[in-house]
């Protein structure tokens, strides 16, 4: 016969058992995650570390083409200056290339004109 103590005793034992092997299972999952959360925790680190590199090469990168930005500021300013000083002259070289496309018209119109009177001149001597 068996004893109503060692059935709760081997019940008890049975359950400490079952809840051992289930806390073994959780520290082994555990110590699974936390080898996974190392490896992405070096993972970004290295990204980080990447990551600022490059934000570092950006702002120079910033500078150097702030720098070109203001220096071609600069250019044109002197540019824009040399124009509006030299607006006149540049306008009279203008003017005087007109003029001159318009004398060269006129010139030629009367070369023309002269030919065409000289031609029909000397058709009008030669048959009258």
């Amino acid at each position: 016969m068996e004893w109503p103590i060692d059935k709760t005793l081997r019940e008890r034992t049975a359950m400490i058992d079952n809840r051992v092997t289930n806390l073994y299972a959780d520290v082994e999952a555990l110590k699974k995650h936390r080898t996974e959360c190392d490896i992405l925790h070096e993972q970004h680190k290295e990204h980080k570390r990447r990551s600022d590199d490059s934000m570092n090469n950006l702002t120079e990168s910033n500078m150097m083409l702030a720098k070109s930005i203001t220096d071609i500021n600069v250019t044109l300013t002197k540019v824009v200056a040399a124009i509006e000083r030299d607006a006149p002259d540049i306008n009279a070289i203008k003017n005087a290339r007109i003029a001159w496309g318009v004398n060269k018209w006129i010139f030629l119109t009367i070369v023309a004109l002269a030919s065409g009177t000289a031609a029909i001149l000397s058709f009008y001597k030669d048959y009258l």
